[in-house]
């Protein structure tokens, strides 16, 4: 029963899978089983983050690293390990536990000699320090990640780690580079059975078209992106939902955008709702009410610590200071500030036309 919830899970099966994984964990608690219970909360963990249930996952994911540690089956502390930093930072906006978690993993897994658990752990490290706009650490936690993939071997892990890559490097840039990691990545993530994975591929080709001004392949990706999230969650990637109405309200289709509003009624994480004020203040007509939703949304990205998305935020807000009458210049030199201290350099045509419309 844990196998098949577990089986079920990685296809995307969540709604069939949870029922298995709870019973699996009832009767392992019945029989004595300590290993199959702390497998199973783990697997259903993962199972209610996917199903949208972001509170209840959380304190699932904990309870599964308090039983794995208990247990001390060294393969299941190691997927605990990597997947309650995924939970944190993804369903809490916790990127300090988050990297917490992993530092403690990857001591132990160092300690073992186990460098493909190391692998996972140093990828998913990148994750979190990218979304802390830590852009060169998370470039060399990634590569570090795919070296360590390539010498094992581990195909689910190099396409995983390519797509972190690509997305760290179109941040910074260099898109050339970015654009050479997420072709080499797509294959293999279009491979994996898990199609919560897919939703990668138009997410890293909508920031590189937005690098390279290419706006209707950007729509078409975040619209590509949130249609892949839809049956699951949007808390992994609630930035396509701020890009796209960016987007679409600088083309004057303000009316297309306000269908993703959707945000702000299934987002539960602090880095969620802080996407979905900025969608809140695109919208926003009354240029008072803008300025309001979007300073309150730099407020929960600076909480957070996510100076990309916090610079941004700014940059939006100055806009709508502009249209309230307002001097935006302080806010646009603390997101360039922010931007220049991340090296977020394909974001600083979005400050220098703000510069110019200020």
């Amino acid at each position: 029963m844990n196998r098949l919830g577990w089986y079920l899970w990685r296809r995307g099966r969540n709604e069939e899978a949870e029922p298995l994984l709870r019973r699996a964990v009832a009767m392992a608690e019945r029989v004595g089983s300590r290993l199959v219970a702390a497998e199973s909360t783990q697997t259903l963990g993962v199972c209610l983050a996917y199903m949208g249930r972001s509170a209840e996952a959380v304190r699932t994911m904990e309870e599964a690293y308090r039983l794995a540690k208990e247990v001390g089956d060294f393969a299941n502390l190691m997927r605990c390990s990597n997947n309650l930093p995924s939970a944190l930072a993804d369903l809490a906006s916790d990127h300090e536990r988050a990297l917490a978690v992993l530092e403690e993993g990857l001591e132990a897994a160092r300690r073992a000699g186990a460098r493909s658990h190391a692998g996972w752990l140093m990828g998913s490290r990148g994750d979190v320090l990218f979304r802390l706009g830590r852009l060169r650490e998370a470039e060399a936690a990634q590569r570090e990640a795919i070296e360590v993939a390539r010498s094992s071997g581990d195909q689910p892990l190099i396409g995983m780690r390519l797509s972190g890559l690509a997305v760290c490097l179109t941040y910074q840039g260099r898109l050339d580079e970015a654009e050479a990691a997420h072709r080499e990545s797509v294959p293999i993530i279009r491979a994996n059975p898990e199609p919560q994975s897919w939703m990668f591929v138009p997410l890293i080709e909508g920031y590189l078209a937005l690098a390279r001004g290419r706006r209707e392949e950007a729509i078409a990706a975040f619209r590509r992106t949130i249609e892949l999230l839809e049956p699951y969650t949007f808390e992994p990637a609630p930035e396509a939902f701020a890009d796209l109405v960016r987007l679409l309200v600088r083309d004057g289709r303000a009316e297309e955008a306000a269908a993703y509003r959707t945000l702000r009624e299934r987002g539960r994480a602090p880095a969620t709702r802080a996407n979905a004020l900025v969608v809140e203040g695109l919208l926003a007509e009354d240029p008072a009410e803008a300025v309001r939703a979007l300073a309150e949304a730099v407020r929960g990205f600076d909480a957070v610590g996510m100076r990309v998305d916090a610079a941004r935020a700014r940059i939006d807000l100055a806009r709508a200071m502009v249209r309230r009458g307002e001097d935006p210049r302080s806010v646009l030199d603390e997101a360039r500030t922010l931007l220049a201290d991340c090296g977020a350099a394909a974001f600083t045509s979005e400050l220098e036309e703000a510069l110019a419309a200020g």
